[in-house]
């Protein structure tokens, strides 16, 4: 975020009709752009950004509950989920990946829905990659939910 929150809140001045969001992983600069947002009158959708296991971006998921707690507390903040990208990991091996994915995933679904039962709006979940492999992060719970309905 930092430098671009104000071309950010600018886009979603100028485009009333389109719902923007934005994503992030540190408090500070969500933080930032609340106070920003709030100076415009601005309520600003955000998704917390997860660390996958690439270690590029995103909070680390041990620590993803207790950022996701503190950033529901800003007012003009409308946090509603999570944004997990793993377009990094280029295991080739087939099952390799898909237990490497397993795994991560188990650990986002268990922080989501531990967020869920605190009474926090956790319902918005982007995931995926680049599609260089047809296990990416929510493949599995994609499929489940295909099959149930």
């Amino acid at each position: 975020m930092g430098p671009n929150i104000s071309r950010f809140l600018k886009l979603v001045e100028t485009y009333p009709d389109t719902c923007f969001w934005a994503i992030g992983d540190d408090y500070g600069q969500i933080a930032s752009l609340n106070r920003c947002a709030q100076e415009n009158g601005a309520r600003v959708h955000l998704l917390i950004d997860v660390n996958m296991g690439t270690n590029r971006t995103g909070v680390m998921i041990e620590n993803l509950v207790s950022l996701y707690e503190q950033c529901a507390k800003l007012p003009a903040v409308c946090l509603k989920g999570l944004h997990c990208y793993d377009g990094n990991h280029g295991i080739a091996d087939y099952a390799m990946r898909e237990a490497a994915v397993k795994q991560v995933d188990e650990q986002v679904w268990k922080a989501a829905g531990e967020l869920e039962k605190k009474g926090y709006d956790c319902s918005v979940f982007v995931m995926g990659g680049t599609p260089h492999s047809p296990v990416m992060p929510g493949t599995r719970m994609y499929t489940c939910l295909r099959a149930q309905g």
